[in-house]
C-alpha cells in the first residue's frame, strides 16, 4: 500500500498538471491531529474545479491507480447537488473519497472542522468556512425529542417479538437493526453528550462509542447482538429492552425528563407473553 506523502504527492501532482483543478483540500481524519491514522483510514479530499462536466466522464480516475471499485458508478451528486461524488478504493488498498465543487459556490461547507490545504491557486480558501458535519455536536434531548425515541422503541420492538415466534429472521433483523440505530443509538449519543460534554466525537453510526462509555454501559450495550439463533435473538431482544431502561431511567434522572415506566412495564409483558405463546393461525 502506497504511504500518505506518496497519496498527498500524486494528489498535487496532478492538480499541478490539470488546468481544470483550483483547489484541493485534504479532510476527515487524515487533517484532525487528534485522531490516530491506520494503514486503512481514507484521503478525504474536496477538489476545486472550473467545470464540473468535465469530471464526469471519469476518464482521471486512473491518475492515483487501478480501481477496484468506485462509488457510485459514474461520478455524480449524492449528498447534496453542488458537489460531485467520487469514492475509489484500489488494488493497493487505497481509498480516496473525492468531492468536486466550483468556485461560484462562495461559501464552501466543509465536510468537517478540520481541513489542510494541498493546492490553492486561486486563493480560495477564504471563501472556505468552518461548518462541521450537521449533527456533529449532541445537543442535549428535549422533553418531546426524548419521549419520542423511548416511545419509538416500545412501540416497534413488539414487531421483533412477533416476528422471531413466527420465525421470520429477515423481518425481525430488519426491525431490530432499525432499532438499533434508529432508537437505541439517539440514548447513546445524549448519554454521552451528558456525560463528556456536547462537542464530543462519537464518530459516524456510533463507531466510537465505546471509547465513551463505561464497561457497564458498554457491556450491557453488547448484550444488544445476537447471531442468527433463535433462541439468541429472544435474548438480545430482551436485553435490548433493558439497555432502553437503563439508559432512558438515567437520562430522564439527569435531565429532569420524563421516563414512561408504565408503558416499559406493559410492553415489556407484552413481549413475554408472546415468546410464550402458541404461534396458531387465527
Amino acid at each position: 500500500m502506497r504511504s500518505e506523502s506518496d497519496v498527498l504527492g500524486a494528489l498535487l501532482r496532478w492538480g499541478i498538471d490539470d488546468d481544470n483543478v483550483r483547489a484541493i483540500y485534504l479532510n476527515g481524519s487524515r487533517a484532525d491531529p487528534s485522531r490516530e491514522l491506520d494503514q486503512f483510514s481514507d484521503f478525504d479530499v474536496a477538489v476545486i474545479v472550473r467545470d464540473t462536466a468535465r469530471i464526469r466522464d471519469g476518464g482521471w480516475i486512473r491518475t492515483f491507480g487501478e480501481p477496484m471499485v468506485t462509488w457510485p458508478l459514474t461520478p455524480q451528486p449524492t449528498f447534496d447537488e453542488a458537489w460531485i461524488t467520487q469514492l475509489v478504493l484500489y488494488t493497493d488498498g487505497v481509498r480516496i473519497d473525492f468531492q468536486f465543487t466550483t468556485p461560484d459556490l462562495r461559501e464552501i461547507e466543509r465536510p468537517g472542522p478540520y481541513h489542510c490545504v494541498l493546492l490553492d491557486l486561486d486563493a480560495l480558501s477564504e471563501s472556505i468556512s468552518g461548518v462541521p458535519i450537521a449533527g456533529t455536536r449532541i445537543n442535549p434531548p428535549d422533553e418531546a425529542g426524548f419521549a419520542d425515541r423511548i416511545n419509538a422503541f416500545w412501540w416497534d420492538v413488539p414487531y421483533v417479538a412477533k416476528a422471531l415466534k413466527r420465525n421470520e429472521l429477515d423481518y425481525a433483523r430488519f426491525v431490530a437493526e432499525d432499532l438499533r440505530f434508529h432508537k437505541l443509538h439517539p440514548l447513546i449519543r445524549w448519554h454521552i453528550g451528558v456525560t463528556h460534554g456536547p462537542d464530543t466525537d462519537v464518530g459516524i453510526f456510533g463507531r466510537w462509542f465505546q471509547r465513551h462509555l463505561d464497561d457497564e454501559i458498554w457491556g450491557k450495550y453488547r448484550e444488544t447482538f445476537s447471531g442468527a439463533d433463535l433462541d439468541d435473538q429472544w435474548r438480545a431482544m430482551f436485553a435490548m429492552c433493558r439497555f432502553v431502561r437503563h439508559l432512558g431511567q438515567n437520562l430522564a434522572e439527569q435531565t429532569g425528563l420524563s421516563y414512561p415506566n408504565d408503558t416499559d412495564r406493559q410492553v415489556s409483558a407484552y413481549l413475554n407473553t408472546i415468546r410464550k405463546a402458541p404461534c396458531t393461525p387465527d
